[in-house]
């Protein structure tokens, strides 16, 4: 069983209205489904207090938002370097054709 954050919504205010902001949080639970795979089960909606019951109050659904998003962005770095490294060899080899090419022009 593997509790995640499905959803979660946040419904700021205009300061003007002197209403307060509300969220709410879709919980989804992942078993197995006794043939081999996965089945998800989705909760509905579920308010702070809710949210809170189930073990996920407002900072815990923070921190596992931004570890979430942290996690993506160093996989992202991480693609960026290597295909930064397949650009700079492909120029490079392209530069060393290049020269080649010119080398094996008659003058």
């Amino acid at each position: 069983m593997a509790i995640y954050i499905e959803e979660f919504l946040y419904r700021g205010k205009a300061p003007s209205s002197g209403a307060t902001e509300a969220w709410h949080v879709i919980l989804g639970n992942e078993t197995d489904n006794g043939f081999g795979g996965k089945a998800v089960a989705i909760s509905d909606p579920m308010s702070p207090a809710q949210a809170a019951t189930a073990g996920f109050p407002l900072p815990v659904i923070l921190a596992a938002i931004n570890t979430a998003i942290m996690d993506q962005l160093t996989a992202s770095q991480a693609q960026t370097t290597t295909l930064q490294a397949q650009l700079d060899a492909l120029q490079t080899q392209n530069d060393q054709l290049h020269s080649q090419i010119i080398a094996s022009k008659p003058e």
